[in-house]
């Protein structure tokens, strides 16, 4: 399993619901690039299109990581990942 670290401090695996840990895994491995909710939608969810994601999912699930980055390190979130208005998600959480 990836283990992910912000600010120095390793992030639990019990820490992250599967799908976060989904979602980070692909954001991380995109690191400086704007993910699309299409992209997401698609690569993350497995749904054909982000018009198919009900009630925010993506948002939502965004919301939660940013909230367990802020747990281990205050204003990491912030840093982290980003959302880019109209566009998609990106992380700034840069591999070793």
């Amino acid at each position: 399993l990836d283990q992910f670290v912000v600010d120095g401090i390793p992030m639990p695996h019990t820490h992250l619901s599967p799908m976060e840990h989904s979602l980070l895994r692909f954001l991380y491995n995109r690191a400086g690039r704007i993910c699309s909710y299409d992209e997401l939608a698609t690569q993350v969810w497995g749904y054909n299109r982000y018009e198919t994601v009900q009630n925010n999912t993506i948002a939502k699930t965004v919301s939660n990581l940013r909230k367990k980055f802020e747990s281990l390190s205050a204003n990491s979130s912030d840093r982290y990942i980003v959302t880019i208005h109209g566009r998609g998600v990106q992380c700034q959480l840069r591999p070793p």
